[in-house]
């Protein structure tokens, strides 16, 4: 939704990432899926933020991981060097197909992603 360009660019160090950019607000993502058993997993990954700023009349803004049908995401906001971000969820199916989700939802702001940090944990059953 809104005015987002998604694009597979090359960081400072030449690495290839995901970026999720706007100027006019958006809310955008990039996705995969996995099929998980019952248990609580940790999704985590290195991101970089510039310019991200919330739209406050929007309780579920912010800049992160998050899982499909759950709709609040994490409030990743500002300017913030490549750091690990992660984020843990409960799969109470005996199997579920999940929808990974790094989400910019935002009035404006650039959110890289390190597709090569991502990791997806099962942390308990």
């Amino acid at each position: 939704m809104g005015n987002a360009t998604l694009e597979q660019v090359r960081d400072e160090r030449g690495r290839t990432v995901l970026q999720v950019a706007t100027t006019e607000g958006c809310t955008a993502s990039w996705r995969s899926h996995a099929v998980l058993e019952k248990g609580r997993y940790r999704l985590e990954g290195r991101m970089r933020m510039q310019g991200v700023e919330l739209d406050s009349t929007d309780p579920r803004a912010g800049a992160g991981f998050r899982v499909s049908r759950q709709r609040v995401g994490q409030k990743n906001v500002g300017d913030r060097d490549w750091n690990p971000i992660q984020h843990e969820f409960d799969v109470s199916e005996p199997t579920s197909d999940v929808e990974l989700i790094c989400e910019l939802r935002a009035r404006k702001g650039v959110l890289w992603i390190d597709p090569e940090s991502i990791t997806l944990t099962r942390i308990d059953r």
